[in-house]
């Protein structure tokens, strides 16, 4: 056993050297280096940039008696993340040579699991280090307290959640949970979270969350999840000799697609691989039975919205109901909450906008239409808007369940008009757009100084989920109007009408013109007359 160890070891380390024979160290490291650096300035400029007023000591206290029990919930929320992907073969992912040839072996399977979980759990905890310390640098910019201290404790909690939420996926992928029981576990824990933000149960999640407040209130009882969670990623490590090779070696194909998918900024292959990781299938029969509808474009994206399997369905509330709260803690002052609630809102947008995504799938059938491609687009529109639009009702009568104000009410109201617009503008740009065309990409950049790339790159990148997030802006500006001492609901509507004039139409003004405009761009790097043949 100790020579197949050693022959393993040995394997590794010689494929290692020949993938970074040709990687300059030094490169490595400098390229690590500006990326820290400008990720650091990054954050420090968007704190000073957000110029959030500090919290009063009450609204301190506040957080300090709360925030452990909504720490706690989104402690719940990541180990039921672990416990579903788990149950579904993973959180481990390795290459599909080593599931055929050394899963394979007469090597024990935990032995030849054993690196790639580990190297998986550095890197989930490193990234969970540099987000849990983001955010506490924006905790220590409210509360006013020790910075050191906020951007310490926060990572440590972040580190211990997906510690914790790493060790449940081992659990549940060694003992080989059902998908069904590992839901049921997660919205027990989930359930469990949300009776302790009520005062009813309390939950042992609740005092790992009390690590977040350390700077404000210390407490060491926190401390006993260190030790919990290394016995339960010691005896996780343990479990993977269970986990099923069948399962591996489908999850590992779909992770090595789903990689090269983000590597080419193709977000819509991305979504479909991983609705097949999680095992999403739409549903036979539809919700409801609806009537024929005279546009046959738009009732076919009824259909398909009407087929939405429960669990897309759920993860669509859930994350509205996301975007919901933050809307709340940008009301109450937090600025960049507004980015998360932006991302949930465009991640809901991509889910509602599943018609016309397939309908991009068949370009040849779509050519085949009566009406022309740009028109059938634009029409597409209406279905995921309707759809958006449903989902914010519910966010704003949740709002007022929870005891949101009239003024509030208004403001989200206001602020949800503009989401529903600028989420579907921004996930309609980003399913249009597509994977880049890399032989009319390259042909286009020759026109493009090689200094001005770069930015056009970025600049495609980034712009449907900033649409998307611009959709807060109307809550941001009525805080501030209310700060001073102004009316937030008319300055609320009048920026969301604004924001929804100007992004509607400019998407609606796009898709119109789309087509001739990139004739006339291939013209042009080609030399030739939009329209004339070869």
């Amino acid at each position: 056993m100790v020579r197949r160890r050693r022959a393993l070891a040995d394997l590794r380390r010689i494929r290692s050297t020949r993938r970074t024979a040709a990687v300059d160290r030094f490169d490595v490291f400098y390229r690590a280096y500006i990326a820290s650096l400008i990720g650091g300035l990054g954050a420090i400029w968007a704190v000073h940039i957000s110029n959030d007023a500090k919290l009063s000591a009450a609204a301190t206290a506040d957080v300090v008696r709360l925030g452990p029990a909504y720490c706690g919930l989104l402690l719940a929320v990541a180990i039921t993340i672990g416990l579903r992907s788990g149950s579904r073969g993973g959180p481990v992912a390795v290459e599909a040579a080593d599931v055929r040839h050394v899963l394979l072996a007469p090597i024990p399977v935990g032995v030849a699991l054993r690196g790639p979980a580990l190297r998986q759990l550095r890197f989930l905890v490193f990234a969970a280090a540099v987000v849990g310390a983001t955010g506490g640098l924006f905790l220590a910019q409210r509360t006013g307290g020790n910075v050191v201290g906020w951007i310490a404790s926060a990572a440590a909690f972040a580190v211990l959640s997906v510690a914790f939420a790493v060790a449940a996926g081992w659990l549940a992928s060694g003992r080989r949970l059902k998908p069904a029981l590992a839901t049921a576990m997660g919205g027990v824990l989930i359930a469990w979270s949300v009776a302790d933000l009520r005062d009813l149960v309390p939950s042992p999640l609740t005092v790992v969350g009390r690590l977040v407040v350390w700077p404000a209130h210390f407490d060491p009882l926190p401390l006993v999840a260190v030790p919990v969670v290394v016995v339960l990623l010691a005896i996780g490590l343990r479990q993977l000799e269970g986990v099923s090779l069948e399962a591996l070696q489908r999850r590992s194909a779909l992770i090595g697609q789903l990689r090269f998918a983000a590597t080419m900024r193709d977000l819509r292959t991305v979504m479909v691989l991983r609705r097949q990781l999680v095992l999403e299938q739409v549903r036979r029969r539809p919700w409801l039975r609806l009537p024929t509808l005279p546009v046959p474009v738009v009732a076919r994206g009824v259909r398909s919205a009407l087929r939405t399997p429960a669990s897309r369905a759920t993860r669509m509330l859930l994350l509205v109901f996301a975007a919901a709260a933050c809307g709340w803690g940008v009301w109450a002052g937090t600025t960049p909450l507004m980015v998360v609630g932006g991302m949930a809102g465009f991640l809901v947008s991509l889910d509602a906008g599943e018609a016309l995504a397939e309908e991009l799938d068949h370009p040849t059938i779509l050519d085949l239409a009566a009406l022309s491609r740009d028109q059938v687009l634009m029409l597409h529109l209406v279905e995921p808007l309707v759809q958006v639009a449903l989902f914010a009702a519910l966010a704003v009568g949740a709002l007022a369940l929870a005891g949101a104000t009239s003024t509030g009410l208004s403001v989200a109201a206001a602020t949800a008009l503009s989401t529903v617009v600028c989420a579907t503008a921004g996930s309609t740009i980003s399913t249009v757009k597509g994977a880049p065309d890399l032989l009319s990409e390259s042909s286009n950049a020759l026109a493009v100084p090689p200094e001005a790339a770069g930015s056009m790159l970025l600049f495609r990148t980034a712009l449907p989920p900033a649409v998307a997030i611009a959709g807060f802006l109307p809550v941001v500006f009525a805080h501030r109007v209310l700060s001073t001492g102004g009316d937030p609901v008319a300055t609320a509507w009048k920026v969301s009408l604004i924001l929804t004039v100007l992004v509607g139409s400019g998407t609606f003004t796009w898709l119109r013109m789309r087509t001739a405009l990139q004739e006339s761009m291939n013209a042009a790097t080609s030399g030739q007359r939009p329209g004339s043949r070869t």
